[in-house]
């Protein structure tokens, strides 16, 4: 199986085959580093998607309350011109 596995990735010879475990080490470490940088990246992107939706909740309640108190205004107004549903 190893050398059908080294002749698939392209490893021709047994002095390949001797380095095969450097190289998968090197390849595992290299892999290891991305996926770090990676989830660090993502993480980042979480936070910042988590401050916008923040952001954008304050702003719906704003917005909320600012239709309660105009809704309110308007059915005082309508009152008192004798507008009565």
């Amino acid at each position: 199986m190893g050398l059908r596995w080294a002749a698939a990735c392209g490893v021709q010879g047994r002095g390949h085959i001797a380095r095969l475990p450097a190289q998968l080490v090197e390849m595992e470490f290299r892999c290891r580093n991305s996926l770090v940088e990676e989830k660090r990246r993502l993480e980042a992107q979480v936070a910042q998607l988590g401050e916008e939706l923040e952001e954008e909740r304050v702003e719906l309640e704003q917005l909320g309350e600012k239709a309660r108190k105009s809704s309110a205004q308007v059915a005082y107004l309508r009152h008192a011109i004798g507008f009565i549903d």
